[in-house]
């Protein structure tokens, strides 16, 4: 196997990729173009000439390769040998692109090696299923389109357009998919929405009469995403810890734009309301029409509406919205203070102004008024108060039962039906929560407006929803957390609105979060509970000449791996995290290594294919902190999950029980936890691009783990 290739500091990164073709170049100076490219930008160059010779393509691309020293990644298009011959001069090149007609991705990947990047050209529904039902570690990436008809590529099928590229990508798995034919600036979030990893562009910059400036647009485009423009409609409270000015500061620190329009002003400070005004209520519609001419609202958070003509202007502008935004309704009534903020007639009239809204956050009393009853003793009666309003009104209603007794503060999204999701944290002792009903809802409706595919497309995404509310709901537990350090009034003091900026945090994402990354891969879990070897080692029935080839292969990965943990410990700036992967390097080779030399492993073996894809793909990961830990992650996780189910199967005189038991062992259990916090952590402070290499990381170290286990 051929394997001298160039290992890329970090894996593929998709974002901004040029096609360098040189048809289209045509006499400009492509090392300059490239050079300028890659300056404004570009991440992935793949460098196409399909009419010239090998030798002219071989110069061109050792050129480019030295002009851009690794700057980044680096393909030939579908020209093996060329790839190869480059290689063997000592250029930077990191592997090929290749169409369906270029000899085969498996035997490709045999001629490159496991080290070297392999894209794979795909539009067909029979050869998206083919590349996906590939090994771990044969293609790194799909090329998917055309999108759109393109000069460049005059003999491509039928465009797929955006809803046949997002179907694409459906069928192409965990496999990272680039947008290409035809596609361009402004194209950026239509590609996202499809799920692509990048655009892949020709003209857009080999034609551009500066590349420089055309890549940078591109990947300013690509990674500028789509903050929500969020608008509050609530009154002002002039302490700053609740209403608008509450939302406001909500809205941003969840990833949103915050608009306001103002329903009431009110006199009041941390101890209490002493005076409301409302403004004329043709003035509120002129302000609520100033903003839906103009600008577009993804989402909209209700908050206090002072009377029954407040309410119904509110209500009329919403019925009356060409695309209905997400709305969130809190219906404020009822203050934390105890105060009463809504009078008798606006009560009432609030029932048509539900029937609008997706989601409503009533606090325990103004769930209580909502349905005509008790305030709630028990978490079980607010429940079952939350499921008659959501009934009545055909709505989600997140119950709230942050002023109920004990140690816990619950917190439940409910429909007609019951429970949708349900989440709780650890009661703070606190005066400081003024303001949590209004910095909940506008969270809320901020994490659902960038979570949810399409926040005005009038279904609701209940799955969305749930994710948001519970997203909000550890948000706001760390807003509380953080509200002592403030000095703010003498009575009850705000929320921390900032405390996750200055923790380095970014806004809350599903993405960032490990329990989504886990059912990403729940099928592959799966997969390795049910295959062969696996069943065969928990029912002691395995050949021990398959259990010495696995351990044989364990072996050389423990030795790479360890080196792997270790460099996680290099990479960490935190002592503490240093000191976990170091330890973690070190039972790898001493306490595994002992049980392996026990069953009888000795001299090492060549690794197999699919220990030299695993240590290749975490290798390609080892540049980047948050990328490696992440690709480290599986080897703790997965192991312990399956060992559990393993450990459990053990009995006195099992034939491989001196094995089975160290996967059931506590300080594993408790390693792993530490493995998930930390990667947990980085997840959580990482930007768009990163935690996208790392969620791809994770699933492929995943894909890796069934196919190391399968192998013997």
């Amino acid at each position: 196997m051929f394997d001298t290739a160039l290992k890329p500091v970090h894996p593929i990164d998709l974002r901004t990729y040029l096609v360098a073709d040189m048809a289209t170049i045509g006499a400009g100076d492509v090392v300059r173009i490239i050079d300028e490219a890659v300056a404004g930008g570009a991440t992935t160059v793949q460098i196409r000439g399909k009419q010239l010779g090998d030798a002219e393509l071989l110069r061109i691309v050792t050129a480019v390769a030295d002009r851009l020293d690794g700057r980044a990644t680096l393909l030939v298009n579908d020209r093996v040998d060329v790839y190869l011959a480059a290689r063997e001069a000592g250029a930077a090149v990191h592997g090929v692109h290749i169409g369906q007609s270029d000899g085969g991705a498996e035997a490709v990947r045999e001629r490159i090696g496991v080290h070297a990047v392999l894209g794979l050209s795909a539009a067909a529904p029979e050869h998206l299923a083919e590349a996906a039902a590939l090994p771990p570690g044969v293609v790194d990436y799909l090329g998917v389109g055309a999108v759109r008809a393109t000069p460049t590529k005059p003999d491509a099928p039928e465009p797929l357009g955006w809803d046949g590229l997002a179907h694409a990508i459906a069928l192409a798995g965990d496999l990272p998919c680039v947008a290409i034919g035809g596609v361009g600036p402004g194209d950026a979030r239509d590609a996202r929405a499809a799920g692509a990893a990048g655009l892949a562009v020709v003209r857009a910059i080999c034609a551009a009469a500066d590349p420089r400036a055309a890549a940078r647009a591109l990947r300013e485009e690509w990674d500028r995403g789509r903050t929500p423009n969020v608008l509050s409609i609530a009154g002002s409270d002039p302490s700053g810890g609740a209403g608008i000015q509450a939302d406001l500061k909500s809205i941003q620190a969840t990833g949103g734009y915050g608009m306001a329009a103002v329903t009431a002003l009110t006199a009041q400070n941390t101890r209490g309301v002493t005076g409301v005004h409302v403004p004329p209520v043709a003035f509120l519609r002129d302000q609520l029409e100033a903003l839906s001419e103009d600008v577009r609202i993804d989402a909209v958070k209700i908050g206090m509406l002072a009377n029954a003509s407040v309410i119904e202007a509110v209500a009329s502008w919403i019925a009356g919205l060409a695309s209905r935004p997400a709305v969130v309704l809190d219906p404020v009534m009822i203050a934390t203070s105890g105060d009463r903020l809504l009078d008798a007639d606006a009560s009432r009239a609030l029932d048509a102004l539900i029937a609008l809204a997706d989601v409503i956050t009533p606090n325990l009393s103004e769930l209580a008024a909502l349905v005509s009853g008790e305030v709630a003793g028990s978490w079980e009666a607010a429940l079952e108060q939350a499921r008659t309003l959501a009934a009545r009104h055909g709505v989600l209603v997140l119950a709230k039962g942050g002023h109920l007794e004990g140690d816990t503060a619950p917190d439940a999204l409910v429909s007609a039906a019951g429970v949708v999701a349900s989440f709780e944290s650890p009661r703070i002792d606190t005066a400081n929560t003024h303001g949590t009903g209004c910095s909940l809802s506008s969270a809320l409706a901020t994490i659902y407006a960038r979570e949810a595919a399409d926040p005005v497309a009038g279904e609701p995404d209940t799955d969305a929803w749930a994710w948001s509310a519970r997203l909000a709901h550890e948000w706001i537990h760390g807003a509380i957390l953080a509200a002592d350090g403030l000095d703010v009034g003498q009575g009850n003091g705000p929320l921390d609105h900032s405390y996750s900026a200055r923790a380095g945090l970014v806004a809350p994402r599903r993405d960032a979060e490990l329990d989504a990354w886990w059912g990403d891969i729940v099928p592959i879990v799966d997969g390795i509970h049910g295959d062969d070897f696996v069943k065969s080692l928990g029912e002691g029935t395995l050949d021990a000449a398959r259990f010495e080839t696995y351990i044989a292969q364990d072996s050389v990965y423990l030795f790479a791996y360890s080196e792997l943990l270790a460099r996680a410990g290099e990479l960490s700036t935190d002592p503490a995290e240093k000191a976990f992967w170091r330890a973690s390097a070190e039972a790898a080779i001493a306490t595994e290594m002992e049980l392996h030399r026990s069953r009888g492993a000795g001299e090492r073996v060549p690794a197999s294919r699919e220990t030299a894809r695993y240590l290749a793909h975490l290798d390609r990961s080892s540049g980047e902190h948050a990328v490696l830990v992440a690709a480290l992650l599986p080897c703790f996780w997965i192991y312990e999950q399956v060992g559990l189910t393993l450990a459990a199967k053990n009995h006195d005189g099992h034939p491989f029980g001196d094995w089975l038991s160290t996967y059931g062992s506590p300080e594993f259990t408790e390693s792993t936890q530490q493995a998930i916090a930390l990667v947990q952590r980085a997840a959580r402070r990482a930007d768009d691009a990163t935690l996208a290499r790392m969620r791809q990381a994770f699933v492929l170290s995943s894909r890796h783990e069934r196919a190391f286990f399968a192998q013997a």
